[in-house]
């Protein structure tokens, strides 16, 4: 297991989903901590508050392009390619990985409190 999926493997056996799971990595690279942010991120689990849609690596991934290229205060502006960065995104996770929805991508039906 290489070093990447070791931490995957590391974050999800402490409970984060995926959508934290990305966001965190991303923070990692950068030597920083987000505890409010990863905290929020937790209504993007399981495709977004539970219901099995959007796939939490797809949100995720959107969040780290928003963190990368998003508006963050109210003197900054957006990258003026955001909006097309995050198009292109879901057009090639969807080809990638054939669907956006979690319950496409896994397989799972019904998730339980606590299992992710």
């Amino acid at each position: 297991m290489d070093d990447l999926n070791f931490k995957i493997f590391k974050l999800s056996a402490s409970g984060f989903c995926c959508t934290q799971v990305m966001m965190k990595l991303a923070l990692d690279d950068e030597e920083s901590e987000n505890h409010d942010l990863i905290r929020a991120l937790q209504g993007l689990c399981k495709g977004i508050g539970g219901n099995q849609k959007t796939c939490g690596v797809l949100t995720g991934g959107i969040g780290i392009l928003g963190l990368y290229a998003g508006k963050g205060r109210e003197t900054e502006y957006s990258n003026e390619h955001f909006s097309r960065m995050i198009d292109e995104f879901c057009q090639w996770f969807e080809i990638e990985f054939g669907s956006l929805d979690c319950q496409d991508l896994i397989g799972v039906t019904s998730f339980k409190d606590g299992n992710q």
